[in-house]
């Protein structure tokens, strides 16, 4: 509404819990009927490029989404990508990576300076 000439793309940045919150209502826009999704308040009016989780625990969400069923669908399945950015000590944080394809899990993550 503020910007309405505004056509570029958007990335979303979210933090500890705030990135279950946040894939949730993103993974749902790829689902739910928009209808559904506006009469709940959270349809996105716009599409997301990518969602950037620092301190995320949806590693964790999604390895028990057989009992969440709100988490529907697998980062590999979405049409965005997910970087996920953790200090290895950080009690919340878990890697996503082997999460989606067990292929990483030898795989040490990588360090950003």
């Amino acid at each position: 509404k503020r910007h309405p000439e505004f056509n570029g793309k958007v990335c979303l940045f979210c933090h500890s819990l705030g990135c279950i919150i946040v894939y949730e209502i993103a993974s749902r826009q790829v689902t739910d009927d928009p209808r559904l999704l506006k009469s709940e308040g959270i349809l996105l009016d716009f599409e997301v490029e990518s969602i950037y989780e620092l301190g995320s625990p949806l590693g964790m969400f999604l390895t028990f989404e057989f009992k969440l069923g709100t988490l529907c669908l697998k980062p590999q399945d979405l049409p965005y990508r997910i970087y996920n950015i953790f200090h290895p000590n950080d009690p919340i944080a878990v890697r996503l990576e082997p999460v989606v394809d067990d292929r990483y899990t030898p795989v040490p993550p990588v360090v950003i300076p």
